[in-house]
């Protein structure tokens, strides 16, 4: 194995993790082919591997090959780097193209803007890109193994009860339904196993605090369904409930929350 140098390093993690194409293709046959080494084609892949042996459902000799368009650049989370400022993209806000992109800020934007500005034939942030056109802007894609999952916040919520309708009610006819067999299996079974792909079944330091312990303790759906901005049903991980008069001073509730959870507790919260 060859490995590649500059004047200032030797890629002896690159060259180990990954194969070039003619370096696979090479190697023999596979059975699964994954298109994309982002989030989901790698934790795809690490499924399928740790399901490949041991007493799994495929022969000891199944092949995974992984195919990814960017190159091998961070070996860990952003965050856990030094600080050189490996920047992402801010906030999609609206629907519309956004604002005129720079090379300071170049995303999100829209690919035409892009094109106008002659900044889409190089990599933004580093590894960022556009995959597509539209008259929406959008944050990008990150052209790298690993993709976005080197950049994510720890955030993913579950869709709630009230965002997946099984039946028609207002908008939603027939035709836009969930089926209730989809939705079973994610409550019962996937939901769990999606977070434990991702790295969300724990938190991380970096977001955990005293308005995410309260908001893990609260009812979601009764956030969602409340016309109030409540959370009400079982108490709060605080032991002291969350239930601002309305939504305005929802803030002050949760700081409520906040101190509470500062302060000794003399009883066990409850489990979330």
């Amino acid at each position: 194995m060859v490995n590649d140098q500059t004047q200032f390093t030797r890629d002896v993690m690159g060259r180990y993790v990954c194969n070039t194409f003619a370096e696979a293709v090479a190697s023999g046959p596979f059975d699964v082919i994954i298109i994309g080494g982002g989030t989901f084609g790698l934790s795809l892949a690490q499924d399928l591997h740790f399901r490949s042996g041991g007493g799994g459902f495929k022969p000891d000799n199944f092949r995974v090959l992984v195919l990814e368009a960017g190159p091998y650049v961070f070996e860990e989370h952003v965050q856990d780097l030094p600080n050189f400022q490996i920047d992402s993209p801010g906030p999609v806000r609206g629907d519309g193209p956004g604002v005129v992109p720079t090379l300071g800020q170049p995303l999100p934007t829209t690919l035409d803007q892009l094109i106008q500005q002659r900044l889409d034939r190089q990599p933004l942030y580093e590894v960022w890109g556009l995959p597509w056109r539209s008259s929406v802007a959008f944050g990008g894609l990150v052209y790298a193994l690993g993709g976005r999952s080197l950049y994510f916040g720890g955030w993913s919520p579950r869709h709630l009860s009230s965002e997946m309708h099984a039946s028609a009610v207002g908008a939603f006819t027939q035709d836009t339904l969930w089926p209730s067999s989809v939705i079973q299996d994610l409550q019962v079974r996937y939901f769990a196993e999606a977070e434990d792909q991702v790295g969300a079944t724990t938190s991380n330091l970096y977001i955990n605090g005293a308005l995410h312990e309260c908001s893990l303790g609260c009812d979601h759906n009764d956030i969602a369904t409340s016309s109030r901005g409540r959370c009400w049903g079982s108490p709060c991980r605080c032991g002291v409930g969350c239930e601002p008069p309305s939504c305005a001073d929802a803030v002050a509730g949760w700081r409520a929350c906040s101190r509470a959870i500062s302060a000794p507790r003399s009883s066990s919260p409850r489990a979330s």
